[in-house]
């Protein structure tokens, strides 16, 4: 069969045509169709175009783009995140899509390739693919010093006691600047976690990103942090909540920090913590006071706010890592401006 297109990593002069794609064939008004500065922050990086496209030999029109992040240039632990996954419909090739995923596999020789908010009706092919799928486990953790709800939707018969360990001995440390989270955590000790993080990843999605404000806490214990906690404050109106959004290093410290994170929420004044995470034990969360949230239960925890929606929702994954890995709120491009 004649070759329809012709698939490839894409050059930096490609970038007005990715960006006419994702207006054209996802929506007009989408964030990254609109606002130069936010799609290249998400995929410009080290004056690379992070995106895989296919062309037509016909015509050399776009048919397809994949985009993808990248948290590591190391060759043996290079972990990659995809993101705007499209095909154009009657491009004459129904195995596009495949292609752009199967490239990136091949070309990239990544240790793992996942993503996060995958449409639920696409997931039967990422499993055909071999891929591992599943719904992230949302937590959190209410202020028992509020008893007017803002955010959260909480009856009161669903407002729990306290719950999990104090340990005296732990301590929440603020890393405020990238220079004290070098000199607190060495990450590249965790090259053997999935997905590995290197300093410079961190530096630019948490210390230098211009959208938002990320607070990183050390968990530190015996003189030591080996767990670090990203965080994000959202505010609603008159009211605030903590969204852990990624947990770098060893997971086990998050089970003795449940008291310091109480006193952060209380000390701050928020309505709640809440996590979404995928591969972190549940005697874990349990331990630092955390409760699993039923999707469908009467207790409600928004996940979106740009708009604001007062809704549980579920998020879906895929990975072609058959072992654990830990996939959390700001992989990919969960975590960025939709507004």
């Amino acid at each position: 069969m004649k070759n329809l297109h012709a698939v490839s990593f894409a050059a930096l002069g490609d970038e007005d045509e990715i960006v006419a794609f994702i207006g054209a064939y996802w929506k007009p008004d989408h964030i990254l169709a609109r606002n130069r500065e936010v799609f290249r922050q998400q995929y410009l990086q080290d004056g690379r175009l992070q995106f895989v496209i296919a062309r037509s030999c016909a015509d050399r029109a776009i048919h397809g783009i994949l985009g993808f992040v990248l948290y590591s240039d190391g060759a043996a632990c290079r972990d990659c995140f995809t993101a705007l996954w499209r095909v154009v419909e009657g491009n004459g090739d129904p195995m596009l899509g495949l292609k752009l995923v199967n490239f990136l596999e091949r070309e990239l020789k990544a240790r793992s390739v996942s993503g996060l908010g995958a449409n639920p009706k696409t997931l039967p092919l990422w499993e055909f693919m071999g891929y591992r799928t599943g719904c992230m486990d949302q937590y959190y953790m209410l202020n028992q010093h509020v008893s007017d709800f803002r955010i959260a939707l909480v009856p009161e018969t669903r407002r729990s006691a306290v719950r999990g360990r104090s340990d005296v001995g732990c301590v929440l440390r603020e890393l405020p600047g990238f220079s004290a989270f070098g000199k607190a955590f060495d990450a590249e000790e965790h090259r053997e976690t999935l997905p590995f993080k290197d300093a410079s990843y961190i530096r630019k999605r948490y210390y230098e990103y211009p959208f938002y404000s990320y607070s990183l806490y050390g968990v530190e214990k015996d003189s030591a942090i080996r767990t670090v906690l990203v965080t994000r404050s959202i505010r609603v109106e008159n009211a605030v909540c903590l969204r852990i959004v990624d947990l770098l290093g060893q997971p086990a410290g998050l089970s003795f920090a449940g008291g310091a994170l109480r006193r952060l929420m209380e000390e701050k004044g928020y309505e709640y913590i809440d996590f979404l995470v995928s591969g972190v034990d549940d005697e874990i969360m349990s331990a630092a006071g955390f409760t699993l949230l039923d999707p469908r239960s009467d207790v409600v925890i928004p996940h979106y706010f740009e708009p604001f929606e007062r809704k549980n929702r579920k998020v879906h994954f895929f990975t072609s890592y058959q072992g654990t890995i830990r996939l959390c709120k700001a992989d990919g491009d969960q975590d960025r401006p939709n507004a």
